[in-house]
């Protein structure tokens, strides 16, 4: 066996122990074809399918974190202004410019 083939064995063997101790596996189930186009995507911006999996799936949590955040602060001052606003009206009675037209009282009012 040439020094190549022994050091290919030992590099295999080095990284499927390391590969156990250091990281997670996940089975990804896609539609047939699927996998075809997210390879193409991920090679045009110079990256491997398990990096850009990984990218998405970190972008995905960072924008969900920060839609949750942003849902709950507002939430929370909605609540802030119910709280302060309840002992004040929130409309104003409306200004009154004319006065209403006199309520008929007979059919010959009506005419």
């Amino acid at each position: 066996m040439a020094l190549t083939e022994l050091k290919k064995k030992s590099n295999k063997k080095w990284n499927d122990a390391n590969m156990k101790i250091r990281y997670d596996r996940v089975q990804l189930v896609i539609p047939k074809g699927q996998k075809d186009i997210l390879k193409a995507h991920a090679a045009a911006r110079g990256e491997s399918l398990n990096g850009f999996v990984n990218r998405c799936i970190d972008e995905g949590i960072a924008r969900d974190n920060v839609t949750h955040t942003t849902t709950t602060s507002t939430i929370q001052q909605l609540k802030t202004m119910l709280e302060l606003a309840k002992d004040e009206p929130i409309f104003d009675e409306p200004k009154r410019t004319q006065t209403a037209a006199p309520t008929p009282t007979t059919w010959e009012d009506l005419a």
